[in-house]
């Protein structure tokens, strides 16, 4: 089948805009899908200061009551930085997809048994919270990585 020749210029204008459609649209994909990726690199750079900050001050702690150098009364700022770590970890989390992390976590802050718990089921506590978030950082690189549902299937 031959096209007439008075509709080339406007069959060939067709294709052109649909082309031109077809690669607006890609672009405008991908970099939608780069700018999510850029977000969720972010999330992870900020959940692991936040998960390093709290582990930090809890072992702090731990050195504290374990040389008995302060009373609780005299670590009141740590509790509170403790306090804020906690809040700013849970706010980042999903609490359906990071539940394990959350429970890790929950476990772990538990302010009154400081002084009642030995140091090595409170070091055993932060361990396990460390190996969970591990696993959800590492999860969330792996998404980053591979990109984003949708850019997975434009390419």
């Amino acid at each position: 089948m031959q096209i007439p020749k008075e509709l080339v210029p406007i069959v060939g204008t067709a294709i052109g805009a649909v082309v031109a459609g077809i690669v607006a649209f890609m672009a405008s994909v991908l970099t939608k899908e780069s700018k999510v990726s850029e977000f969720r690199q972010a999330w992870i750079d900020g959940l692991r200061d936040d998960i390093s900050e709290l582990v930090s001050v809890f072992y702090w702690i731990l050195d504290a009551y374990r040389e008995a150098a302060m009373e609780p009364p005299q670590l009141k700022d740590e509790f509170i930085k403790l306090e804020r770590m906690q809040a700013r970890i849970e706010l980042r989390l999903n609490p359906k997809e990071h539940a394990a992390l959350l429970r890790h976590l929950h476990g772990l802050v538990r302010f009154e048994s400081f002084d009642k718990e030995d140091t090595a089921s409170r070091n055993a506590a932060i361990n396990s919270f460390v190996a969970e978030s591990q696993k959800v950082l590492k999860d969330a690189w792996v998404r980053v990585k591979r990109g984003e549902p949708t850019y997975r299937i434009t390419k």
